[in-house]
């Protein structure tokens, strides 16, 4: 990953992002303890429209300008607060639109919860991957850590955004990801200044 965007210093227009409920995670057959973390997106839970700021909405198009240059890594670099995590929640939900499978990455288990709660909140359906944990596996978006998607077979991946991306230097399981998206983009999300990051080769 060698391309930056530094998205506090990016203006562009506002645009509002809608999309139709999805029913929420949910696995009959989880532990008691993970239906209960589960239970706050519940399917009657109000969908929130997803509308970008200026900034996130030139990241969002950004990305797609230079994707079609063939820029096909990308890092998106913004410190904590400005909604890394909204830009990455647009992205997918175009990939949705276009019925495109997307991985996201998180560098821990316990972190998994709360980006599959957000996208779920703005009615993007996805799939926790987590032992045995793992919920609705057929959704297009998955969401998981990176010591459980390593030991799974990748079949086709068409997006993979990385949450923390300046962990992934020095990481055999995040590049043997990369290696077995064949190709596909990657965006890298960190809240840490580029000398913090190394470019994934």
């Amino acid at each position: 990953m060698n391309n930056i965007l530094y998205a506090s210093n990016l203006l562009a227009k506002c645009y509002p992002l809608t999309d139709t409920p999805e029913e929420c995670a949910s696995n009959l057959l989880a532990p008691q303890k993970r239906r209960e973390e589960l239970k706050a997106t519940a399917p009657s839970q109000e969908v929130i429209d997803l509308t970008l700021g200026p900034y996130q909405a030139l990241a969002v198009q950004n990305f797609h300008a230079w994707l079609a240059g063939g820029v096909v890594r990308q890092m998106l670099y913004s410190p904590t607060g400005p909604g890394k995590t909204e830009i990455a929640m647009a992205i997918v939900k175009g990939a949705c639109a276009r019925n495109k499978r997307v991985v996201f990455l998180c560098n821990r288990i316990h972190l998994i919860v709360q980006p599959s709660r957000r996208f779920l909140s703005f009615g993007i359906a996805n799939c926790i991957i987590q032992g045995h944990n793992t919920t609705r596996v057929y959704e297009k978006i998955l969401v998981a850590p990176i010591r459980t998607i390593t030991k799974r077979v990748l079949l086709k991946i068409d997006l993979l955004i990385i949450d923390k991306a300046h962990t992934v230097a020095g990481s055999k399981g995040y590049r043997a990801i990369i290696v077995a998206g064949g190709g596909c983009p990657v965006i890298g999300l960190t809240a840490k200044g580029k000398e913090k990051c190394r470019a994934a080769p």
